[in-house]
C-alpha cells in the first residue's frame, strides 16, 4: 500500500540558499530526526541510512530524477526495504522568503494494517513537518552567517 503524505514551510531565506541546502543530502541528519547517514554515492546517486521506529533500521539507494535549478528536486528509491520517492519544490515569495513543498510517497509494510497503523499514528506526516520546521531553522541560521 503506498502512503503520501505532503507539507509546507515558508523559509526566511532566498531561494538559492535554500536550495542549496536541501541539495547537500548529506547534512540531510542535521534537521531530520530519523535519518541517521546519507551517503554520496554518484552524480545522481546516494545511499540512506534511517531509523524508523516501526520498522527499525532501513537502508535504500535513491536516485535523483529531476534537478530544476532553485524551483525542484525528485528522488525515487532504487532498491532496499523502503520503497519511496518524492518532490520538493522552492517557490520565492520574495528576495528573502521561499516557500518549501515536500510531497513523499512510500510504501507501508503489513497490507491494510500496516496503513491503518501509520493513520491513526500520525507519525508520518507529524514528523514531516517537523523535520520541515527544523529545516527552517537550520537554513534561517546558516542564511545569517
Amino acid at each position: 500500500m503506498v502512503y503520501r503524505i505532503s507539507s509546507a514551510v515558508v523559509v526566511n531565506a532566498n531561494v538559492s540558499h535554500v536550495y542549496k541546502l536541501w541539495l547537500k543530502f548529506e547534512d540531510f541528519p542535521r534537521f531530520m530526526t530519523f535519518v541517521k547517514s546519507v551517503e554520496i554515492t554518484g552524480e545522481r546517486t546516494s545511499h540512506w541510512v534511517v531509523e524508523d521506529p516501526l520498522r527499525g533500521k532501513l537502508e535504500w539507494d535513491a536516485v535523483t530524477t529531476e534537478l530544476d535549478e532553485n524551483r525542484a528536486i525528485a528522488w525515487e528509491s532504487a532498491g532496499g526495504r523502503a520503497r519511496n520517492g518524492g518532490r520538493v519544490t522552492f517557490a520565492p515569495l520574495s528576495d528573502d522568503q521561499t516557500e518549501v513543498t515536500v510531497s513523499i510517497h512510500f510504501e507501508v509494510p503489513g497490507g491494510i494494517l500496516g496503513e491503518v497503523l501509520a493513520t491513526l499514528s500520525g507519525l508520518p506526516q507529524r514528523g514531516l513537518e517537523r523535520d520541515l520546521g527544523d529545516f527552517k531553522k537550520y537554513a534561517e541560521q546558516t542564511a545569517s552567517q
